[in-house]
């Protein structure tokens, strides 16, 4: 949905500023980029996306993998009846269905977040850091590794010890294999 919402604002508001949130998927980076947009990478939390939009006014949108879309000319209130009348706008633009739409905007496979119970989440970080150095991690919310094929995010809960991992790859089979691999690292260190 936030990548059909850029693509219309992106039409308004030429080489405009997006914001998004750290887990947000690869569908949304692309499109921005595809269009000449600039892509603003935020903490997961409506609190950070706002503040961000607060002190940046050439950020125009911002939406959240949650479902949450801020609108700069609206006072940056999540509003999911203004995301919802640009999607109408979209549809009706297209003349074809929304399934349709749909896969035209899902290109990546992803798994639901996923949380691991764990004693303490700095330690597990800073070993993925080290042990996908290859991958040259980054280090914010939590701890970004991107691959050509795939990209994890694994970060800690606000207020509980848990780690929360996110993936997205290009194939079903990469994505399995990759959901495999940082569930048996997260586990052998929990």
């Amino acid at each position: 949905m936030s990548a059909i919402i850029a693509s219309i604002i992106l039409e308004r508001h030429p080489g405009a500023h997006i914001i998004t949130n750290t887990v947000t998927g690869d569908d949304l980076r692309d499109r921005v980029e595809r269009l000449g947009g600039h892509i603003v990478e935020e903490y997961v939390g409506h609190v950070y996306i706002k503040a961000t939009m607060q002190a940046r006014p050439e950020i125009v949108f911002g939406g959240e993998h949650s479902g949450h879309y801020f609108f700069r000319d609206s006072g940056k209130i999540d509003s999911a009846v203004i995301a919802f009348v640009i999607f109408l706008e979209y549809l009706s633009r297209r003349d074809i269905p929304a399934s349709v739409i749909w896969e035209e905007f899902h290109n990546y496979e992803a798994i639901p977040e996923t949380n691991f119970q764990v004693r303490d989440v700095v330690p597990i970080l800073d070993s993925l850091e080290r042990d996908y150095a290859r991958f040259s991690p980054r280090r914010g919310d939590g701890v970004t590794i991107r691959a050509d094929d795939w990209w994890a995010n694994i970060r800690p809960a606000s207020n509980e010890p848990l780690l929360r991992l996110n993936i997205e790859a290009k194939t079903k089979q990469i994505l399995e294999r990759q959901l495999r691999e940082f569930t048996e690292y997260i586990q052998s260190r929990a």
